[in-house]
C-alpha cells in the first residue's frame, strides 16, 4: 500500500490523457476488494488505519482519473504545471466574448422561460468542451504543457456554465412538477 505511487501506476495505465475506462473500473473494483476495512479486521490497529487511508487514497484516484477535467489537471499536476481554479486566468479575448455571448443568452432564455434555447446552448457549451478535451490532448501528447494548460484553464469556464445550464434546467423541470 504506497500512498506516494501516483494514480496511473496504481491503475496500471499508461500516463495519457486518453485511458481505458474499463480498465480503470476494473481495477478500482479489485483494489477495493483488497484494500476494504473489513477485511483487515483481525489485524493490527495500525494496519486497519492503512488500510482505511489507501482505500480513501484509491477512490480519490479513481475520482480523479475517471472524470476527463480532474484527470487533465492531474496530468499538468505531475508535469509540475499545476492549475488552480482561483489565480489562473484566461487571456484569450475571444473565447472570452463568447462566454459573455453565453451568459447572455442563458439570461434571455431564463426571462423568456424558452427550454428549447436552453437546450441549444448546453449542446452548443458541451461541444466547445469536447473541443478544448481534444486540443488538451493534443498539447499534452506534444508536451506542450503551456497549451494544455490553457485548455484547462478554458475548461473551468466551461463546466461552470455548463452547471449553470443544467442548473435553471433543472429548477424549471422542478417548477414544471409541482402544479401550483
Amino acid at each position: 500500500m504506497d500512498l506516494n505511487q501516483n494514480y496511473f501506476s496504481l491503475f496500471n495505465l499508461p500516463q495519457q490523457f486518453t485511458i481505458d475506462q474499463n480498465q480503470l473500473a476494473d481495477k478500482f473494483r479489485q483494489l477495493q476488494r483488497e484494500v476494504h476495512p473489513d477485511r483487515h479486521v483481525g489485524k493490527g490497529k495500525h494496519q486497519q488505519l492503512l488500510a482505511i487511508q489507501f482505500a480513501s487514497y484509491v477512490n480519490t484516484a479513481y475520482q480523479t482519473l475517471k472524470s476527463p477535467l480532474p484527470r487533465a489537471e492531474y496530468l499538468l499536476e505531475l508535469a509540475e504545471m499545476p492549475v488552480s481554479k482561483e489565480t489562473t486566468t484566461v487571456a484569450d479575448g475571444d473565447f472570452l466574448f463568447q462566454q459573455m455571448q453565453w451568459r447572455d443568452t442563458l439570461s434571455e432564455a431564463v426571462k423568456q422561460q424558452c427550454e428549447q434555447t436552453l437546450s441549444e446552448l448546453l449542446s452548443t457549451v458541451t461541444a466547445q468542451g469536447e473541443k478544448l478535451l481534444l486540443e488538451f490532448n493534443r498539447a499534452y501528447d506534444a508536451k506542450d504543457f503551456v497549451l494544455a494548460k490553457e485548455a484547462v484553464a478554458k475548461l473551468h469556464f466551461i463546466e461552470k456554465m455548463m452547471s449553470e445550464i443544467k442548473q435553471v434546467k433543472f429548477s424549471k423541470a422542478v417548477d414544471n412538477s409541482n402544479p401550483s
